[in-house]
């Protein structure tokens, strides 16, 4: 009688330590998602300093691009402003004839 008994506390006991032994494994951290999130922490710094990178090097180019284009503008009124001064005389010159002894006017 004491055998079946003893069974039956030994299968109650079993169960209960599978049951105790799943609940642990539940409660273990999961070593793999901290893995995952330092790699994934990696691969954000190190995009965030590819896009530092490439915003630096924007504004670089932009700057030049506005240097390079302020340069032409001056040079383009330079030369703007010294042909407008110089074509009034040009102009005189080779419409000058017997009767507008002076050139002609535009």
């Amino acid at each position: 009688m004491f055998q079946v008994s003893d069974d039956k506390v030994d299968d109650e006991l079993q169960e209960k330590i599978a049951s105790l032994a799943a609940e642990l494994e539940k409660m273990n951290p999961n070593m793999k998602a901290i893995d995952r999130l330092e790699s994934t922490e990696a691969r954000l710094k190190t995009t965030e300093k590819e896009f530092e990178d490439s915003r630096r090097a924007a504004k670089r180019a932009k700057d030049d691009f506005e240097d390079v284009k302020e340069k032409r503008s001056e040079l383009f009124n330079n030369a703007f402003s010294h042909i407008s001064e110089q074509i009034g005389q040009v102009y005189k010159d080779l419409t000058r004839s017997a009767t507008f002894p002076l050139g002609g006017q535009a």
